[in-house]
């Protein structure tokens, strides 16, 4: 799974930002909150890769973003330099696809890493106020499974910060 998403992340890529090239011209982007703007985001990503040869994206909450040759593939995208948030209750064991974005003068910039995460890895909120729960890159780059596509990762004073 990890050599296909890397041989077809240029391709996936182009079709991403032709796709949002065209959200932007139609759509007043600039009004969208960046909540909105990143899940707009994540869809664009699983539709353009349900584009490739032997991808499905059911695009069905109780199943995986995407199936890659019969496997499941969950994508989770943010605006994000450090950390990737998701429902207390929406964590499933899988490959996943982190996505973070950044939007310099209407362009685009990437960070996409591939890892398999459990239920464990999710750290839950301590808040009780705040429902969701984090993985942070630091913690993702500390896995055996994971690979580095598009980005870098560079340690500031504590964290571990993504460079687009």
């Amino acid at each position: 799974m990890k050599d296909k998403i890397e041989y077809y992340l240029p391709e996936v890529i182009e079709d991403v930002e032709r796709r949002l090239h065209t959200v932007k011209q139609v759509l007043d982007w600039d009004s969208f909150s960046t909540k909105l703007k990143s899940e707009l985001i994540s869809s664009v990503w699983e539709t353009s890769f349900s584009l490739l040869p032997n991808v499905i994206a059911p695009k069905i909450d109780n199943l995986p973003d995407l199936y890659m040759d019969d496997l499941p593939l969950e994508l989770k995208t943010s605006k994000t330099t450090t950390t990737w948030r998701g429902g207390e209750f929406s964590k499933r064991e899988s490959n996943y696809l982190l996505i973070a974005w950044d939007e310099v003068n209407g362009f685009f910039k990437w960070f996409v890493c591939f890892t398999y995460l459990t239920e464990d890895d999710w750290k839950s909120s301590t808040s009780n106020n705040y429902y969701a729960t984090t993985i942070d890159i630091g913690d993702v780059l500390k896995l055996p499974t994971t690979k580095i596509f598009l980005g870098t990762t560079e340690k500031k004073r504590i964290k571990e910060h993504i460079v687009f």
